[in-house]
């Protein structure tokens, strides 16, 4: 499991092993590591997310300050809708606005 880095999956195997005084000490170290690996990845994982938010966030304002060509680039109520990148999308809205689930990154 620690090779595969499926580490949620061995964490109770460890806890198990604390139960035993012969190997508590190496089951600890194990826990221990398997911590600190999940806060790494977690911490890249939130650095990934922040870049990309970042590089959206020039990305849409440079469709803010560029002129609309069409009517397409409004809703039906005339706010601008932008076309977002792929990677965008997944972050902002069509209006350009943070998705909830990312405001806390």
């Amino acid at each position: 499991m620690i090779e595969q880095d499926r580490y949620e999956d061995a964490i109770p195997v460890f806890e198990r092993a604390l139960e035993w005084e012969y190997s508590r000490a190496g089951a600890q170290g194990w826990l221990d590591f398997i911590e600190r690996s999940i806060a790494i990845r977690n911490g890249t994982v939130r650095m990934e997310h922040m870049t990309n938010i970042e590089g959206c966030e020039f990305e849409i304002e440079r469709m803010r300050r560029s002129v609309a060509l069409s009517d397409d680039e409004y809703d039906s109520g005339g706010r601008r809708v932008f076309d977002l990148s792929e990677l965008c999308a997944v972050y902002f809205d069509p209006y350009g606005r943070l998705r909830p689930e990312f405001e806390q990154i």
